[in-house]
């Protein structure tokens, strides 16, 4: 009782002194998980739960490595499969060799309920045809045939409750035998089973008397690309093969307002192939002003925006990867940015003027400014994160801890200004380069 105590001590002294060092730099997220991870392997250890550690160090540290190393999630999730059920293949064997038979005083023996070797197996042959089929292995790989067969699990764990309980070998068998099922009717009758197949949609509006336009876009998945038109006829045309579901609408008559909702169906990030496969092309007609709203969760979005009348610019970013390439010279851009997650970048061309709200609480928002550029950048409200800027930015007003207003030299005599507020930063990363 008295280990017990000390290792829940140690496991919560652990997590107080690691919630105190993430107070300090900012890296909640995803610093807590590893905190958690450590504080909870070192108590397990304590108490000489060495092989019980792994599971907990595949999860707890294998999370903050997909995200800050840029692993890929389609990768790690069979691995993570994989490597449970390999410990939990090795835990019960362990467990079921130290299992004895007891004897009563009169005689009688009791037997001892044995660990079963079902879930093992499944979580191995799962992992293994889901890896195999996301690095390419297996020919027209259908993800969605493997969802569907949850019913073949039911009946497996069904028959391991019955049978497996009384050898662990019993309950590796009942696996080995649903996997076989299984596998016979992915490879050898994948017509009984439904597939998960990437759809096409092609949507148009032409310009006609058209003389202003707003455009909002959702995007969530795949590879993105929106560019001016290089026809007369069209305000927007735009093509995409997708999983999930898109919605296209327009409403006004000369100042219009178009939607165009990517949604991607749930999970796909977890199948590679199809995943990757997503795309949109987006084309808008340069011919007339035009403001853009773009709203986005995932994938990677090229915004080629250089040759359109860019009348505003507004950005919701979750997740993601979006690179916006600005107007040339002469265009005094708008722009509001709130980000809580993604990777944005901005960049500008030379002679480029504008002025850049930014709300952000987690991700990375990067301005890529030419040497030349008159810049000033002004941090109203900072409780967390990072503002990075040049070594030539000048100081010109302070306030409350890393708040103040600070601008390339020259500022006050430029005739193309760039502007950006911070009007408040709560984390992530905010770079001038």
């Amino acid at each position: 009782m008295g280990k017990e105590k000390t290792a829940g001590g140690i496991t919560a002294g652990l997590i107080l002194i690691g919630i105190g060092i993430l107070a300090f730099t900012d890296g909640w997220w995803p610093g807590i998980m590893v905190v958690i991870g450590v504080a909870v392997i070192v108590g397990m250890l304590y108490r000489g739960q060495f092989l019980s550690t792994l599971p907990i160090a595949l999860i707890f540290f294998g999370i903050p490595a997909v995200i800050e190393l840029g692993l890929s999630w389609e990768i790690y999730v069979p691995l993570l499969l994989i490597g449970l059920g390999i410990l939990s293949l090795v835990d019960n064997l362990a467990r079921n060799r130290r299992k004895a038979v007891a004897v009563a005083a009169d005689g009688t023996t009791h037997r001892f309920e044995y660990r079963s070797g079902f879930w093992p197996i499944i979580l191995l042959g799962v992992g293994t045809i889901w890896l195999l089929g996301n690095l390419g292995y297996i020919s027209e790989f259908n993800p969605l045939a493997m969802v569907s067969l949850w019913p073949l699990l039911l009946v497996g764990a069904g028959l391991d409750l019955l049978f497996g309980r009384r050898s662990f070998w019993i309950g590796v068998l009942i696996g080995l035998a649903m996997l076989a099922i299984a596998a016979g009717l992915i490879f050898t009758r994948p017509d009984m089973l439904p597939k998960m197949e990437l759809k096409t949609a092609e949507f148009s509006e032409p310009l006609g008397q058209t003389t202003s336009a707003e455009l909002f876009l959702e995007l969530s998945d795949g590879q993105n690309q929106l560019s001016a038109l290089g026809e007369a006829d069209n305000l927007v045309k735009a093509t995409l093969t997708y999983l999930g579901s898109v919605s296209f609408s327009v409403n006004g008559e000369q100042a219009k307002q178009i939607e165009l909702t990517q949604s991607g169906a749930p999970f796909t990030f977890l199948f590679g192939p199809l995943f990757d496969e997503q795309t949109a092309e987006i084309g808008l007609s340069s011919a007339i002003p035009a403001a853009i709203t773009l709203t986005n969760s995932g994938g990677d979005t090229q915004l080629n925006l250089q040759d359109l009348q860019l009348a505003g610019l507004e950005f919701h970013m979750s997740g993601g990867n979006v690179t916006a390439n600005l107007p040339e010279a002469g265009e005094n851009l708008s722009s509001d940015i709130n980000q809580s997650g993604g990777d944005l970048t901005i960049q500008l061309a030379p002679e480029a003027a504008g002025v850049f709200r930014v709300m952000i609480s987690g991700g990375e928002l990067v301005f890529d400014i030419p040497d030349s550029a008159v810049v000033q950048v002004e941090v109203l409200s900072h409780s967390g994160g990072d503002v990075n800027l040049p070594e030539n930015f000048v100081q010109t007003q302070t306030g409350d801890d890393e708040e103040g207003v600070w601008e390339t030299p020259g500022y006050a005599q430029g005739e193309h200004l760039i502007v950006i507020t911070v009007d408040n930063i709560s984390g992530g990363d905010v770079s001038v380069r």
